[in-house]
């Protein structure tokens, strides 16, 4: 039996691609349906528990491969064509979240102040929509150094009480990650209130510029914590803003959070600012009474320059974590 069904996805026919983070629907163009009909569905190559319709719902996780198998009354399995994910650019995938009222009522966002950033609204700009892209004005902006902390300030409308959230896409895929890119949230702050996230950009972060999403909603289902940066609100208000994150950071908070977990066969290395060389001098074995010494350099990150160099012995049946304390920007302790 031959089979020419090939596979489509409705939201690379209507919009040129798919998000990272995006529910989809595949489907087989044609497809064939009846009683004696079996479907499975693969995904790079591997089955799909459960997937066994002529078509699979799915979240798109990368530029994946995906396939259908169909047999006949217990006979032999025939595929469909390949179809390899379109994934567009990540600056397009950014969600506009969905609101019912928006901020035509009032419930707008009047202030977001963080460093030099400062916004002033009179009225809702954003209407019924409740959303406002500020990326690519020049004056709502600002740039934030890693490892220090700020104060950022989130003022509600005069009249309408707002809980707030606060994210940044630090690896700018896109998307913004509810575990570690939220920059905080608040309680419900009172109209005419001022709402405080206490911000530190963490030492991994790439410099450069990032989107950052504020979203005020009044009253939302679950307070400040279970605010979504995508979900359906009812009435507020969700602004995004460019940030620039800068080349250099606070030397002393960045480097007293590095740490190096040191394992007997397979080094494992938290990426960080500082560049950590292994060298096993010993050798491994099964017997636990054998040990291995590891020599550790330590180097400044941009000119790879030696700071210091020591020696750990340790046993094949343990591990080790050293951790790095920066005092005064030279000092070293470990």
């Amino acid at each position: 039996m031959q089979w020419k069904s090939g596979i489509s996805n409705h939201y690379e026919n209507t919009s040129g691609g798919s998000c990272p983070g995006q529910d989809i629907m595949l489907y087989l163009d044609p497809f064939y349906q009846g009683s004696q009909m079996a479907y499975q569905w693969y995904k790079n190559g591997n089955s799909l528990p459960g997937a066994t319709e002529p078509f699979l719902f799915t979240t798109v996780t990368g530029p994946d491969t995906y396939s259908c198998a169909l047999s006949c009354a217990g006979g032999p399995q025939v595929f469909s064509q390949n179809h390899t994910l379109t994934l567009n650019a990540p600056a397009t995938c950014y969600c506009i979240p969905m609101s019912q009222y928006g901020c035509s009522a009032g419930d707008y966002i009047q202030k977001v102040i963080l460093n030099t950033l400062s916004t002033n609204n009179a009225s809702c700009g954003s209407g019924a929509t409740g959303y406002e892209d500020l990326t690519t004005n020049p004056v709502f902006t600002t740039s934030l150094q890693r490892g220090q902390a700020y104060t950022m300030e989130l003022h509600p409308n005069p009249v309408y009480g707002l809980t707030f959230a606060v994210w940044m896409d630090y690896n700018d895929d896109g998307l913004f990650d509810q575990v570690n890119e939220r920059l905080g949230y608040t309680a419900q702050i009172q109209g005419g209130g001022i709402g405080y996230i206490s911000v530190v950009i963490p030492c991994w972060v790439p410099a450069g510029p990032h989107r950052m999403r504020v979203r005020g909603i009044f009253l939302p289902a679950g307070g400040g914590v279970a605010m979504t940066p995508c979900g359906m609100q009812t009435f507020g208000e969700t602004e995004d803003y460019t940030i620039t994150i800068s080349s250099t950071q606070n030397i002393n908070l960045c480097y007293s959070q590095l740490q190096l977990t040191c394992l007997i066969q397979g080094y494992t290395l938290p990426s960080g600012l500082m560049q950590a060389v292994l060298s096993n001098s010993g050798v491994a074995g099964a017997n636990s009474a054998l040990t291995d010494t590891v020599t550790i350099e330590l180097r400044e990150p941009l000119t790879k320059a030696l700071l210091q160099s020591k020696k750990a012995v340790l046993t094949t049946s343990g591990t080790c974590t050293v951790k790095f304390d920066y005092y005064n920007g030279n000092a070293l302790s470990w």
